[in-house]
């Protein structure tokens, strides 16, 4: 595959299983390597509208991979802030800045938001220059396609970017919750620290997949000294999920759910209304 530079390859469609036959067409082909991929992603939009990542796939044909150098780079020049989110911190906000700034300059932007407005889902694909008819081949069924050029430079600080994505997160203290040491030592007490991650996730129309957390429970009993202090117990979450939406403020608010049910704080009743606030993530509900 060459390296000197790579073509986006930007298919609309009015139909998304159209589009999921022709994206299993583009994968296949990377697979039994015909089309020199580099990466892909199919979009769709969910019932409100709002683009949705329906699959992902990567230089070796492999569908729904982790968004590295290859599928990270097409997510990414689909939306900056999604790929973001798989960062962590000052990584995170350089990332976005890095993709949305070549997404613009490239002219990707417009080339997405008017396939995407045209139809119902989107193939992004990202290609050596000596694959496009191939990729174009495999993705037939679009009616408008477009393509834009990624120079070899543009190439390298977007593989820069994303090699940020590998880096080892630092820790960080997970959500816990002090509990009576009875309900430490229940046996369901785990299966019900999950619920409440998945309550959270469902009840703030989060689009997400790959969910996923491990709890841990610890008893503490003092002595000596310090024999004054009452037995304790803790109950620990460290979850995770990935984002399919840009609509990142869901997310951020099913978080906080979260941390509040840890904390004990009960639910409102449905008595009781609550003054819709705005902040820099939109108006709350």
């Amino acid at each position: 595959m060459s390296e000197e530079n790579a073509l986006v390859i930007v298919a609309g469609y009015q139909d998304l299983d159209a589009a999921r036959r022709d994206f299993d067409t583009l994968t296949e082909g990377a697979k039994a390597k015909r089309i020199p991929l580099r990466g892909a992603v199919l979009v769709g939009k969910d019932a409100g509208g709002t683009p949705v990542v329906v699959d992902t796939g990567n230089r070796l044909g492999r569908r729904g991979a982790a968004w590295g150098a290859g599928a990270g780079l097409a997510v990414g020049l689909f939306s900056p802030a999604l790929l973001a989110s798989a960062a962590v911190g000052a990584a995170a906000g350089a990332l976005a800045g890095t993709f949305a700034n070549h997404r613009v300059k490239s002219g990707l932007a417009d080339k997405i938001g008017e396939a995407l407005a045209a139809g119902s889902a989107v193939i992004i694909s990202v290609v050596a220059p000596e694959g496009r008819l191939a990729a174009e081949q495999a993705m037939a069924a679009s009616p408008m396609k477009s393509v834009a050029e990624l120079s070899h430079k543009t190439l390298r600080s977007l593989g820069a970017a994303l090699a940020r994505l590998d880096e080892p997160e630092p820790a960080e203290p997970a959500p816990t919750a002090t509990v009576d040491t009875e309900m430490a030592v229940d046996p369901l007490l785990t299966g019900v620290a999950w619920s409440w991650l998945t309550e959270a996730l469902d009840s703030g129309e989060v689009q997400r997949r790959a969910e996923s957390a491990t709890v841990t429970r610890t008893t503490s009993e003092s002595f000596g000294a310090l024999d004054a202090q009452p037995p304790v117990g803790d109950v620990e979450m460290r979850a995770s999920w990935t984002p399919i939406d840009t609509e990142l403020r869901h997310h951020l608010i099913a978080w906080t759910v979260l941390l509040a049910t840890m904390a004990g704080l009960p639910p409102l009743p449905d008595t009781v209304s609550r003054f819709p606030v705005s902040g820099p993530f939109g108006p709350t509900r």
